[in-house]
């Protein structure tokens, strides 16, 4: 029963005032430290004051966490609102009386394509931006590494624990799993007490579903590597499952046996429906609603044109379908950062039971990305692989890592990989080996992606190596230094004087003698409007006076400016202005070192403007109120009089959005290693 009066905190800035620490902390402590928080099924997030002293008194380390110090100088701005503190809007009560089974508004929207398909009501949803995706394949030319060790079993699944030390690799149809140690690559056999079908980690990231590919289903620790529940029958083969986030609930696709619902807590079953043929399931990022993927039609569909269903996790009722989409059943996967879902299907337009509407020209697989929470249907992209697979994600949810061909034409088998760029929709990178892959798993925390062979053979592939880490997208604006007038790639030219090159952190680099500055001009946007950034590597030649790096100051843009600046005591200065209004300023709490290579970043985006000094954050300051202005007019480096710069600048970059703290942080690991070698 939920606490209400003067017990109850709503929201998370509710929760983190009484906490005295920041909406991020505290719900990093939900997952880090089992923080005591509460969701309805409408989405609201509430806590209990008691819950939370009890939990102070048993969590000292969360406790003992000093708030975040604000840096000298930068206003250090939090959203408005946190995802959670908002409910979903819910129909009147007249209206949930014929409604009991859609908990929403239903939109009914006829897409290009003919298709009918239904939204549920929810929160406005978040904007759509992902970076460039990571390279995997360049080290080694495209081809496939030297494999790490050859596998007792064929794996059908590669699942990772929570701390990625472990990596369990699931057969199909046999009892038995390897476990392999991702630091020593060494292997031990396990054995289940069925044949194996299905495996899903649970959100703990500790706890590992194991479904059976005749009868039942269990939990095993990934850590002491036994059984802790089960096995406990099923009464049919067990195609996917996934647990609640609090560990009492697990859903269960059953094909030929519907939808399953096991009470951690009765250790009962109870059959949600009964409809034929529920291929996957899972749950969105806040573990509110349950989707499950049909095939063969399922509810609301026709054979070759499936449908997806949502439930309610809290109520285990049905709350609408995605109906009548073509080439549905396959996986259901969803961005760690929580704007999209992707509902994968098998080639079914090469059967002739189908119809082939909506198919697309050159027979494939389709996958279909929706944006959350609203479920809008953004794309139905494509792909020439075979399987339903949908793939781990790359990077900051920019990617899949997909078994198969990637570019080409289709295939009906899984020779392979692939990686799939989330912004453009295409492949962003391929590889093509002479065996099949059976199975991949991406090590997040570890930037490391595996993939093995159905030889038996596991390889392994580093994402962030040689400044080949996600970063945001660029707009194409890169200057090098090196060398040559074309350094500057994107679009525009250099205007001589004021500089020179000289041997550089990568390279070449600019190097300015503090006597004048360089125009740069470009017809892409560079840095300043809502959603841009800009990075550079720095080493000043002497201190002790303003020295002006970067600036866009100029009549052309008369209604904005910006400059990235040294100040006497070498801080880094960032200063960002329109018309009419006083400039936000934000300044490092320590100086760069004269004569060493210092690497500066700056992003603008909803948030505010941030500045961050060799990858960690130096201070955020609100912008919103600032307005807008156009960035095509040429920009300066090297300062103006009265601020020359007297150094080196070197790989200039331009970005189409502003950085996440991780996201700046990747950003200059990746730049130490130096540029990727394709």
């Amino acid at each position: 029963m939920e606490q209400t009066g003067a017990d109850e905190l709503t929201g998370w800035k509710e929760i983190a005032a009484y906490l005295k620490a920041d909406p991020r902390t505290t719900r990093r402590w939900e997952t880090e430290f089992k923080l005591p928080i509460r969701r309805s099924p409408t989405g609201r997030v509430t806590a209990s004051r008691a819950e939370l002293d009890a939990w102070r008194q048993r969590q000292p380390q969360a406790n003992a966490e000093a708030p975040a110090k604000q840096q000298p100088g930068a206003s250090v701005v939090e959203p408005d609102s946190e995802p959670g503190d908002e409910p979903w809007p819910l129909p009147s009560t007249k209206s949930r009386t014929w409604l009991r089974s859609l908990v929403g508004v239903l939109l009914v929207v006829s897409t290009a394509g003919g298709l009918l398909w239904i939204a549920l009501r929810a929160p406005s949803a978040r904007p759509v931006t992902v970076g460039t995706p990571p390279r995997l394949f360049w080290r080694n030319g495209g081809q496939l590494p030297a494999p790490l060790i050859r596998l007792p079993i064929v794996p059908y699944h590669l699942i990772l624990s929570g701390s990625e030390e472990k990596l369990f690799a699931l057969p199909n149809d046999s009892p038995d799993i390897a476990v392999i140690d991702t630091r020593t690559m060494s292997v031990r056999m396990i054995q289940m007490p069925f044949e194996i079908q299905s495996g899903r980690l649970g959100l703990d990231g500790r706890t590992l579903l194991i479904g059976s590919s005749t009868d039942g289903f269990l939990l095993l620790d990934t850590e002491k590597e036994r059984v802790i529940r089960g096995p406990l029958s099923t009464g049919g083969v067990v195609s996917d499952l996934v647990m609640t986030r609090d560990g009492k609930k697990v859903f269960l696709a059953m094909r030929g046996h519907g939808l399953k619902r096991w009470s951690a807590g009765s250790g009962q079953f109870e059959v949600l429906t009964s409809q034929q043929a529920p291929w996957f399931v899972g749950l969105d990022e806040a573990g509110n609603r349950l989707f499950v993927t049909y095939q063969g039609g399922g509810p609301k569909g026709r054979p070759g044109h499936d449908s997806v269903e949502i439930f309610d996790v809290a109520t285990e009722r049905s709350m609408g379908f995605l109906p009548d989409l073509p080439l549905v059943g396959g996986e259901i996967g969803f961005a760690s950062n929580g704007t999209r879902m992707f509902a994968g299907g098998s080639d079914a337009c090469r059967n002739k039971i189908y119809d082939g509407v909506g198919c697309p020209a050159t027979p494939a697989n389709l996958m279909h990305v929706f944006r959350m929470p609203d479920l809008a249907l953004l794309k139905s992209v494509a792909l020439p692989l075979d399987a339903g697979d949908m793939g781990p994600f790359l990077g900051n949810s920019n990617a899949l890592l997909l078994k198969g061909p990637g570019q080409g034409a289709p295939s009906a088998n899984d020779h392979g990989l692939s990686v799939f760029d989330l912004a453009s929709y295409g492949f962003h990178e391929t590889l093509r080996p002479a065996e099949d892959m059976s199975a991949v798993a991406v090590a997040s925390h570890r930037h490391k992606a595996y993939a093995t062979t159905y030889s038996r053979s596991l390889f392994a592939f580093d994402f962030e190596p040689d400044g080949c880490g996600s970063e945001p997208g660029r707009t194409g604006l890169l200057l090098t230094g090196d060398g040559v007038a074309s350094g500057l790639i994107g679009g525009g030219h250099l205007n001589p004087g004021g500089w020179v090159f000289d041997a550089g952190k990568i390279g070449q680099a600019f190097r300015f003698h503090g006597q004048s500055g360089a125009t740069f001009s470009s017809w892409v946007r560079t840095f300043g409007p809502m959603d841009s950034g800009l990075s550079f590597y720095v080493k000043p030649a002497r201190t002790g006076a303003q020295q002006v790096l970067l600036e866009l100051h100029h009549p052309s843009a008369p209604e904005g400016f910006w400059s990235l600046s040294l100040t006497e005591e070498s801080n880094v200065e960032l200063r960002f202005g329109t018309k009419g209004h006083a400039p936000a300023v934000l300044r490092s709490s320590k100086p760069v070192t004269n004569g060493q290579w210092s690497f500066l970043s700056a992003g603008r985006d909803a948030s505010g403007l941030t500045l961050y000094v060799d990858g960690k954050k130096e201070g955020q300051a609100a912008t919103a109120a600032l307005g807008e202005f156009t960035s095509g007019a040429p920009f300066t480096a090297g300062g103006e009089p009265g601020g020359y710069f007297d150094g080196w600048i070197d790989e200039i970059a331009f970005y189409s959005s502003g950085f996440t703290d991780d996201e700046a942080r990747r950003i200059y690991v990746s730049r130490q290693q130096g540029p990727c070698k394709p």
